[in-house]
Formats: C-alpha cells, structure tokens, sequence
C-alpha cells in the first residue's frame, strides 16, 4: 500500500496529503498584544513558562496559504494546495531559551489537519475569513451618507447603463 497519510491505496492517489517536504507561500495578517502571564502560563505544559522577557506576549495569526510537495502535483487543483487557518501563539521558555509555541488553531481543510497532526499542531476544523480593503481604494465621488447606497460607479463600454431619458 502506498501514500503518506491515511487512506492508503496500492496507488498512494487516495492519500489526503502527499509526503514532505512542504513548501507554503501565502498572505498574513498578526496582531500582537499582551495578557496576563497567568492566562499565559495556563496554557502550557510542564515543563514550559512564560518568556521571562515577555511573559504575557501573545499573537494571532490569520492566514491564507498555499501549499505543495516537492512534486506540485497539488497546484493543479487548488482544492488541494490553499487553506485558510487562525492560530494563536504565545511565547515560552524551555530551558533557557526563548520559543513560541501555538495553542490553538483553526483550518478549513482535511490535508491541512493532517500535515498539522503530523507536525505536532493540535488543528482543528474551523471557518476562517481575512478580509482586506480593496487596492484601488473607495470609488471616485463623495462618501455616501450613512445608511445610504453607495454611488455607482461609472458606466464603461462593458457594462452600459440604461439611459435616464
């Protein structure tokens, strides 16, 4: 039987995720803030701290990735190489170094949860969503008033607009 991960077939074409190495590429959104080192502390296990430098440091991620195996069989089908997932990170010490360890995330796809299991993330399905202002910025004219429709944009050759005559 062949394949990486579960379920193995005499092909390895069933298996939910190809074998590594993987490569990722995607878009990031963190937003780092500080706690209470308690709340910190109660989220790791023995024998890991909190960071004496930063003890209730803690960030959360938001990404939307893609990835694949050496091969890149998976960019093919993007069903198969991008997934979203929002984890939480929070810093640590183990013997006398300074680590980050996640305690929790959250992704919306079965190879994802697999990859991670195997890496030692305890992943979990969830419904993520990262949005982001439009890189062309608001539409040309004035802003509308609140609980107003915004303008329409102008009419272009593709899209004519019905005369008001």
């Amino acid at each position: 039987m062949k394949g990486f991960l579960h379920p193995r077939t005499p092909t390895g074409r069933a298996s939910v995720t190809a074998g590594p190495p993987w490569h990722y590429a995607g878009d990031l959104i963190t937003i780092e803030y500080r706690t209470d080192p308690g709340k910190v502390a109660a989220l790791l296990p023995d024998p890991l701290t909190p960071a004496a430098d930063d003890p209730g440091a803690v960030a959360l991620i938001w990404a939307d990735w893609q990835a694949c195996s050496d091969g890149g069989e998976e960019l093919l089908d993007p069903v198969r190489s991008q997934y979203k997932e929002c984890f939480v990170v929070v810093r640590c010490q183990f013997a006398g170094r300074t680590y980050s360890r996640c305690v929790f995330i959250w992704v919306d796809k079965d190879f994802s949860i697999a990859r991670g299991v195997h890496q030692g993330y305890p992943k979990k399905f969830g419904s993520i969503h990262q949005t982001r202002p439009h890189p062309f910025g608001p539409p040309r004219g004035s802003r509308p008033a609140p609980g107003s429709a915004p303008p329409s944009p102008p009419a272009t050759a593709d899209s004519p607009r019905p005369s008001s005559s």
